[in-house]
């Protein structure tokens, strides 16, 4: 979906700040007029939808990236059905994106993270 997190969100506020008519998104169909909105609106939400899976994947106890990613996956593909959320995205394109996500959580103090391999990510207490 995105990578890094915090471009990918500035990117949206920009878009949103220029109202445009039109938007030729490189995964999505072009939108005109009011999809234009719409699509912005919803891609804001799955950014923080997603973000939140993201932290709801990690436990207090060390989990791995894999597994990380396996939640996350897991979790989203339910938000799939959900039209608003119906973005191009595939289980392989979860990596960048929880990679990103998880480096915003370790960075903000919210999770901790063990450099070792495989690298592994809790909550923290």
């Amino acid at each position: 979906m995105f990578s890094p997190p915090a471009a990918y969100r500035a990117t949206i506020e920009r878009l949103l700040s220029l109202e445009p008519r039109l938007l030729l998104a490189g995964h999505e169909p072009p939108y005109r007029d009011a999809a234009v909105l719409e699509f912005l609106l919803n891609s804001r939400e799955a950014v923080e939808w997603l973000s939140a899976l993201v932290y709801e994947a990690l436990e207090v106890r060390w989990v791995s990236f894999g597994e990380v990613c396996d939640r996350v996956a897991k979790a989203y593909s339910g938000l799939e059905a959900v039209p608003r959320f119906s973005f191009a995205m595939t289980v392989d394109g979860f990596a960048m994106t929880v990679d990103g996500l998880l480096a915003e959580l370790v960075e903000s103090g919210s999770a901790d993270l063990d450099a070792g391999s495989p690298r592994r990510f809790r909550k923290r207490a």
